[in-house]
């Protein structure tokens, strides 16, 4: 995009249009560095989704405190989600094999302060799970007699719904990450939402077969007769992410557009102003490609020889046409100078002797002072 390329008729014009583009291209660059710059109430965000692969810490504790542990827990993964969960009696539901290495791997037991106050819990592991499908459920047991049911939401441990004995419980959780994206990496955490779709208290009810139970103190102890038991149901296939930018990502993505823009700017300039002989020979040549390390230096074969054929003319043209100027003598003025030095140069060399005696048919002559040797006279004259 350079107005001086252009015809001389147009110049003008496209030195204005490209005063225009240019402006244009400048007044967004200032807009935007000044959006970023005093973007201190607003935030900047970059949102997106992903697929579920972490759902979370969760944990039931007891409101005992001292020695008063949980003797067992269990957790449970279903293969289905078909909404059998709000049934009047779910007991038939059956979590798949796989909670049972669930089971044993990720439960673990651990005194969580809540609330200030210091509680016995049973927690369970259930981040980076590979082969989680979403929509679905899982389940989380214990033989507490009552408590909190809590999960680890934004880092830190949240109370999500109260658990007590022989009670059945359906939760509808949400999630979503929030975090920071400094440009060169990005931390986040995941913030859960329950909403409670149902709560039985079912002494009745089977509630210890809906899980993989985990014994605590004896490994070969059966499964608790008395329970609670907590159904998870996750809907949404999707977690929603926000990223908060930092100043250096804003000014980079600025960068970025301003390539766009810029582009765009310089496509409308060649959509205005074209090329005034497109099929022109010197296009065609400037335009032919050929593939990488096949290049020639220099110019064409043809151009090489118009431009030796041009030369030739020129010259020839140019000695044909231009005169022959007659030799230029010398002004009076050098004649005399160099007369006058001459003779300086006789007077400082030392006279040659005269021979006493001449060849046969040769006389000197009396020579005239100021020379330092006479002239030979023949003897003829």
């Amino acid at each position: 995009m350079d107005f001086r390329r252009v015809a001389k008729e147009y110049r003008i014009c496209a030195a204005v249009v490209q005063a225009c583009l240019l402006l244009s291209v400048a007044a967004f660059a200032t807009q935007r560095a000044i959006a970023i710059s005093s973007s201190s109430n607003s935030v900047a965000l970059q949102v997106s989704s992903q697929r579920w692969s972490d759902l979370g810490e969760w944990a039931v504790c007891t409101s005992a405190t001292g020695d008063a542990w949980m003797k067992a827990a269990g957790v449970g993964v279903f293969d289905t989600n078909d909404g059998e969960e709000m049934l009047e009696d779910p007991a038939l539901m059956v979590p798949s094999n796989r909670s049972k290495d669930l089971a044993a791997s990720r439960i673990s037991r651990r005194a969580l302060n809540v609330s200030g106050k210091l509680m016995n819990c049973s927690v369970t592991n259930l981040m980076t799970l590979p082969d989680v499908e979403m929509p679905g459920k899982f389940s989380i047991c214990s033989d507490t007699p009552g408590g909190p049911i809590m999960v680890k939401s934004g880092g830190q441990w949240k109370i999500m719904n109260p658990a007590g004995r022989s009670t059945y419980y359906v939760l509808s959780v949400t999630a979503y990450r929030h975090g920071q994206h400094f440009g060169y990496s990005s931390q986040s955490d995941i913030f859960f939402h329950s909403v409670e779709k149902l709560r039985v208290y079912a002494p009745n009810w089977n509630l210890p077969s809906m899980c993989h139970w985990k014994q605590f103190i004896n490994d070969s102890a059966p499964a608790p007769s008395l329970g609670n038991a907590v159904i998870i149901v996750i809907s949404d296939p999707l977690i929603h992410v926000s990223l908060e930018k930092g100043i250096l990502l804003q000014y980079f993505e600025l960068l970025s557009s301003l390539g766009g823009y810029i582009s765009v700017t310089v496509a409308v300039f060649g959509l205005i102003f074209v090329r005034k002989f497109p099929q022109s020979d010197v296009a065609r040549v400037f335009e032919e490609r050929t593939l990488r390390c096949n290049e020639a230096p220099g110019n064409p074969a043809k151009v090489e020889n118009d431009l030796e054929e041009h030369a030739h003319l020129t010259m020839t043209t140019s000695s044909s046409s231009s005169p022959v100027l007659p030799a230029r003598s010398a002004p009076e003025s050098e004649t005399v100078g160099l007369v006058r030095l001459d003779r300086q140069e006789s007077s400082r060399m030392p006279p040659l002797p005269v021979p006493t005696c001449s060849p046969p048919g040769v006389q000197y002559a009396a020579h005239p002072p100021g020379l330092s040797r006479p002239p030979a006279v023949s003897a003829s004259e």
